[in-house]
């Protein structure tokens, strides 16, 4: 599984083609993504959510999603992969492989 986190800040995923997810489903990945806090799409309130606090709730909700996630069954919380734009680099989900009790990244195939 791959958990892709959009750049940003003050970005989001929404409902078109985004043409990297389906390269990495075509290879057999499943991909799982989020707007967290500080993401457009929301509001301003929504997106000035994280301000002066890069790396906190915005991490604390992409932790939460790929929590919730691994609630499927298909999903191995054994293989996760986390990737993302340069704002994702610099987040405690990919910088540090997540928290205590957390998956961490692999860099294993599908």
């Amino acid at each position: 599984m791959l958990l892709t986190i959009h750049g940003g800040p003050f970005a989001q995923y929404g409902w078109s083609l985004f043409d990297e997810t389906q390269v990495y489903v075509s290879a057999g990945y499943a991909v799982v993504q989020c707007n967290p806090r500080g993401s457009s799409g929301y509001g301003a309130e929504h997106g000035r959510a994280i301000r002066g606090e890069w790396g906190g709730h915005d991490a604390d909700d992409v932790l939460a999603f790929l929590d919730a996630a691994l609630q499927d069954p298909a999903l191995d919380a054994d293989r996760v992969g986390v990737m993302g734009a340069p704002t994702a680099g610099t987040s405690p989900p990919c910088s540090s492989g997540g928290r205590a009790g957390s998956p961490r990244p692999s860099s294993s195939g599908p």
